[in-house]
């Protein structure tokens, strides 16, 4: 046990080792062929080096600010290549689950499985209902095979990290980041509870199904759900390209109409993402299955993304400003959204940046705009700026590529820049809503009313204490005369500076209130105080 687990220790140290030292040569590099043969040696080194790896190397294809868009481009096409567990195996893995042998649980089950990935496989079964359901089952000793690797990937990678120019990329975050990562898709359970949650949000689609969990047979490495009958996206990608008229027909038996397909899938992908802010984050083409009469089934939901308000509040601003090309839009989200990673950024090369992209964007009709090209051109920004991309945001960019990589086969006039113009208009509706609902508008007049309950006691305090004589203002004038247009001149300008002190102070004295943006306590202060302030101002010009 202890050689194995040395030799593998070895065997990782080596490759991990290899790879850094001819990433540091190319990191620079803007040769796009020398950064695709990289990209290509990574993805067969990650694929040589087994199921953990092959799942890291997916994550990895997601961390724009980490590597060159070019090499994430790459390890976008890392598959699970997986050889399929024996029947006996997996037999043995569910009667010791349930605690029955499996003709006391299900009427019949397949031995052969319809899929099989580097984590689980998936059986066709029928209940004793009659149910025909899908069994995913987690491979035995998969979890324990991930748990070594990466332990392994810890001790490497903090021995790595401390070599000059490797601290930048903060290795150990990236690992840790990476098993609750793989925690999350390893734990059935969690998909089934994600699986609830997406029917519940997507239930307003009538032509969209999201299996039923069976959750009396659904354990932490086994999950069950009714089956879904159809073909999948990858399916009929497959059939168009090789032009499988056997499938092809079998579509049109089954009523199911492709253009109909790429305009209600769309709107599946931006509710989710755009509406509810959870989407999942690995939209696979082999997850999605086309049914009979246009219905749209989704499964696998190990890998969701989850934005809060201000998540998507920027995703707002960073669609407006793709839509409409706007450079101080896309500037601002960039700096606002990447964190910085040990150095200063550099405004100045940021802005050039966006220019320059959504200057080559501007030679291209709205018609003929690479969506995706687009977003990996934006991401490089952070790459090469050294800002830290959200791993959410890079997860959303993948789901855009997803989706006009399958609109290019199926529906080659799709647009994702035009379909994404109702959206900003509904996402504006909306944060213009959330901005003035009536909860709010009545919790900020109530904030307000307790900010001013305390002003003329502060007044009245101020005043007090230049009556005292403990602050004295000097006023001088040359176009007022006589002392009593001085006393009034006096009199304003103490009131006008009172008001001023007392909004001050019932800030707390805290001016980045003022500064952070838009909030409805500091609207409804200038528009009570303003009208006083005005008058008080005429009065002093017609004394004048």
């Amino acid at each position: 046990m202890f050689g194995s687990k040395f030799r593998r220790f070895f065997y990782l140290s080596y490759n991990i080792s290899k790879i850094l030292l001819k990433y540091s040569k190319v990191h620079d590099e803007e040769d796009i062929k020398e950064l695709e043969e990289f990209g290509t040696q990574l993805r067969e080194k990650l694929e040589e080096m087994g199921p953990t790896f092959i799942k890291l190397g997916q994550m990895l294809s997601l961390r724009f600010d980490i590597l060159h868009p070019v090499i994430c481009r790459e390890l976008r096409k890392l598959l699970d290549h997986s050889s399929t567990t024996e029947f006996g195996s997996i037999r043995y893995l569910l009667e010791k689950e349930y605690g029955l042998g499996l003709n006391h649980v299900f009427e019949e089950i397949d031995n052969k499985p319809f899929a099989s990935a580097s984590i689980a496989q998936v059986h066709r079964a029928k209940l004793k209902s009659g149910q025909e359901v899908a069994i995913k089952i987690r491979k035995p000793g998969i979890k324990e095979k991930f748990e070594e690797d990466v332990g392994l990937l810890q001790t490497i990678t903090g021995i790595i990290s401390k070599l000059p120019k490797m601290g930048t990329m903060n290795l150990p975050k990236l690992i840790n980041e990476f098993e609750r990562w793989s925690e999350d898709e390893l734990n059935f359970t969690n998909q089934a509870k994600n699986m609830e949650r997406f029917r519940d949000n997507l239930s307003c689609f009538d032509f969209v199904i999201i299996p039923e969990v069976h959750w009396d047979l659904t354990k932490e490495n086994v999950l069950v759900y009714n089956y879904l009958d159809g073909f999948t996206l990858n399916e009929i990608i497959t059939a168009i390209e090789k032009n499988d008229k056997k499938v092809l027909k079998k579509l049109e038996k089954m009523n199911i109409d492709l253009k109909k397909f790429v305009t209600n899938y769309p709107k599946v992908l931006f509710k989710q993402t755009f509406d509810d802010g959870y989407f999942n984050a690995d939209p696979h083409p082999a997850n999605v299955i086309l049914m009979e009469d246009n219905k749209i089934g989704l499964i696998d939901f190990g890998m969701v993304g989850e934005l809060t308000e201000l998540e998507l509040s920027h995703l707002f601003i960073a669609v407006l400003g793709f839509v409409e090309r706007d450079i101080d839009t896309l500037v601002n989200l960039v700096l606002k959204i990447g964190r910085e990673r040990g150095k200063s950024v550099n405004v100045g090369l940021v802005r050039s940046k966006v220019e320059e992209i959504l200057r080559e964007a501007g030679k291209s009709s709205v018609k003929d705009l690479d969506a995706v090209e687009l977003f990996y051109k934006l991401f490089s920004v952070f790459y090469e700026t050294d800002l830290e991309l959200p791993v959410e945001f890079a997860a959303l960019g993948k789901e855009f590529a997803t989706l006009e990589a399958v609109a290019d086969i199926i529906a080659p006039d799709y647009n994702l820049i035009k379909e994404l113009r109702p959206v900003c208009t509904r996402m504006l509706k909306r944060e213009i809503k959330q901005k003035f609902s009536e909860r709010k508008l009545l919790k900020s007049i109530s904030k307000f009313l307790s900010m001013t309950e305390d002003i003329p006691e502060t007044i009245n305090g101020i005043l007090d204490t230049f009556k005292k004589g403990k602050i004295q203002i000097v006023v001088k004038t040359e176009d007022i005369q006589g002392e009593k247009n001085d006393r009034d001149l006096r009199t304003i300008i103490i009131f006008l500076l009172s008001i001023s002190i007392s909004l001050f102070l019932s800030f707390g004295g805290n001016l980045s209130k003022i500064s952070s943006g838009f909030d409805l306590e500091i609207l409804l202060i200038w528009i009570l105080v303003f009208p006083f302030v005005f008058a008080l101002l005429y009065m002093l010009i017609r004394k004048k």
